[in-house]
């Protein structure tokens, strides 16, 4: 167990997805990305894009970030063919994000 606010405890790839979570959260197409597969469950980069009126280049872009912060993955077992295995596929893991000091 670890007290919050220190990071002696934490595995340095928990540290590093910690660290990312902020800059994945600070762009609001990235927050509307994320945000989908809330509701519509595990999403093709199309079906996330569609829904969010974003390009798909553009959404896979902006799900990089979330995914190296872990706040995504990809669900390569739900693809219906090679082609879409390809695909970013969106799942929202639910794990607290840390908190943000002087975020409004």
């Amino acid at each position: 167990m670890y007290a919050p606010g220190t990071t002696d405890e934490l595995p340095a790839a928990r540290r590093i997805s910690d660290a990312l979570a902020p800059s994945a959260l600070a762009h609001p197409p990235r927050r509307r990305l994320l945000d989908l597969p809330k509701v519509h469950g595990p999403a093709t980069v199309g079906l996330l894009a569609e829904c969010s009126g974003e390009a798909v280049g553009s959404a896979c872009h902006h799900l990089r970030v979330p995914a190296k912060a872990e706040l995504i993955e990809e669900a390569p077992e739900l693809a219906r063919d090679r082609r879409e295995r390809r695909e970013r596929r969106g799942r929202s893991r639910p794990r607290a994000v840390p908190p943000l000091a002087g975020w409004g």
